[in-house]
């Protein structure tokens, strides 16, 4: 199992980092991918590790950010299924812990952190935007995106997704002005206009 984990050090990630490491080291090959951005891009990062995937020659990976766990089975599952048709999500619901590891609840509208694809669905809907910087709502773009462009939501494997914790995100100071934010309303706006869609998702990359 090709896994690219989507990394960059800071002293607050370090905990999460090591316990997530934990699994992924049972899991399969574990690549790390930044694109080098500054800010951190993680939208970049992960649109360098699929198309590295394919250069290599990989039919299908798992792209994980490094804080996070996934039920095995569910991973297995969505890795034996595998194909060009959607981009999958190894969970039905995601817990999130705080860097103190209490529970800080259980969500089914998370659609991000382990993704099973291969290069060919990825890119079906133009990878994630790489307009969004810091810590952004690119994972939910690209949600609608896939739901848009492909017909369907991503596909879902039974199982629970466990995200660790670890300091606050670095993010714009204020929301107002927030680009991300605004970038993230031309997707809600596109939703369900393929043609609209379109034009957000591939003019960039």
């Amino acid at each position: 199992m090709f896994v690219a984990m989507i990394w960059r050090p800071t002293p607050d990630r370090m905990s999460a980092f090591h316990q997530a490491m934990e699994f992924w080291s049972l899991v399969g090959d574990i690549r790390y991918f930044d694109s080098g951005h500054e800010p951190f891009n993680r939208a970049a990062s992960r649109n360098l590790a699929v198309r590295t995937a394919a250069e290599l020659g990989h039919e299908r990976l798992v792209v994980t950010d490094a804080d996070c766990i996934p039920d095995f089975d569910a991973l297995s599952a969505a890795w034996e299924a595998a194909d060009d048709s959607s981009v999958r999500l190894p969970y039905t619901a995601c817990n999130v812990r705080s860097p103190q590891n209490a529970d800080m609840g259980t969500f089914t509208f998370t659609c991000g952190g382990v993704y099973v694809t291969t290069p060919d669905a990825w890119f079906a809907v133009g990878g994630q935007d790489e307009r969004f910087d810091r810590w952004a709502p690119e994972d939910f773009a690209f949600s609608l995106a896939h739901q848009t462009l492909v017909g369907r939501p991503m596909a879902r494997h039974d199982g629970l997704l466990l995200s660790l914790g670890h300091g606050e995100p670095d993010r714009h100071a204020d929301a107002e002005t927030d680009p991300n934010v605004a970038l993230y309303r031309l997707y809600e706006n596109a939703n369900g206009d393929k043609e609209r869609m379109r034009s957000l998702c591939f003019p960039w990359s």
